[in-house]
Formats: C-alpha cells, sequence, structure tokens
C-alpha cells in the first residue's frame, strides 16, 4: 500500500522523519509528506523513487538529507531518488546553514556502487515562479 504524512509535525528531534524506503504511489502524483511542518531536525529521507513533499513549512534548522539508508543492507539499494518539492515554505533565520546533506562516507567494506547522489527538484508551478 501507499503511506503518506498527512499533516504531520516534527519538532525538535535527532531525525524528524527517517525513512528507508519508499516507492511511487500507484495513482502517479499524490505526495509522501502533505500539509507537514518541521523545525530543528535533520528529515532522512529515502533512497528510491519520486519522493514528493507538497504544502510544507520547514522552520528553523531543517536539513534535508538524501540518501541517508544508501548500500546498507538490503534496504538501501538504488540510491539515486528524486525529491520534489511542491509549495514548500522555508521559514529558517540563520541562511548561512546547510540544508541539504548528502551522504559522503563509504560505511561498506567495498567500494563499488557507493552512490551518494539525489535529486531536488521544484515541481513546475513552483520553477515557473522563480524563471
Amino acid at each position: 500500500g501507499d503511506i503518506q504524512y498527512n499533516g504531520h509535525n516534527s519538532h525538535d528531534n535527532l531525525n524528524l522523519i527517517y525513512w528507508k524506503e519508499t516507492k511511487n504511489f500507484q495513482n502517479g502524483c499524490s505526495a509522501h509528506i502533505t500539509d507537514g511542518h518541521y523545525s530543528n531536525g535533520n528529515m532522512a529521507l529515502p533512497d528510491m523513487a519520486t519522493f514528493i513533499i507538497e504544502n510544507t513549512t520547514f522552520g528553523d534548522g531543517v536539513s534535508l538529507e538524501a540518501n541517508h539508508h544508501c548500500n546498507v543492507g538490503v534496504t538501501g539499494v538504488l540510491c539515486m531518488p528524486q525529491y520534489v518539492l511542491h509549495n514548500v515554505q522555508w521559514k529558517n533565520s540563520n541562511k548561512g546553514k546547510k540544508w541539504v546533506q548528502f551522504q559522503s562516507g563509504n560505511f561498506q567494506g567495498h567500494n563499488a556502487n557507493q552512490n551518494h547522489g539525489g535529486v531536488f527538484t521544484l515541481s513546475p508551478s513552483d520553477a515557473d515562479k522563480v524563471m
């Protein structure tokens, strides 16, 4: 089945969200996180599929961590997700803080397939506003 966090609020946690794996929704367009509010913590996002966050506010101290479970055990296998941000508001008063982080260490006993990427993109309607 499809799992959606609707109206989820998380504040002042080490991990505001800790999401290992997911899939695209059956209808092809529903968001994984919608109408949420997050502040002061890390959003550990999954390693696969297109992950959509919509109508959500990120407050002070939020960091989006791509591929937090890449190549760990049998769950982090694809390691090149796309994160779509639609109608997301950034209310971070600390303009010097990084809001995206990628895994940079190799925690496996091999050097193969250590893909520490991910693509962050705006939805088409949001991209039109800034272009």
